[in-house]
């Protein structure tokens, strides 16, 4: 399992900013809440998306970019 960055929100919360972020790919949003919010392994996410494992490991920085990117964008709002 990853560590997951985003430790100092509930679930709800964290759930709405990966909602309200735009992402690259559609399964960007689903690697998401996978990964961020189920705290599912990234072999177990890439069988539910449909992908392989590296392609999901690949993914996850430029996603965890994009939400941290909507984290600011709200709290300077």
């Amino acid at each position: 399992m990853k560590n997951n960055p985003f430790n100092g929100c509930t679930v709800t919360e964290l759930t709405g900013v990966i909602n309200d972020t735009i992402f690259d790919k559609e399964y960007d949003r689903d690697i998401a809440l996978n990964v961020y919010v189920k705290a599912m392994t990234v072999e177990k996410c890439a069988e539910l998306v449909l992908m392989d494992w590296k392609a999901v490991q690949k993914r996850l920085p430029r996603i965890k970019e994009r939400i941290f990117d909507t984290f600011l964008h709200q709290k300077n709002n």
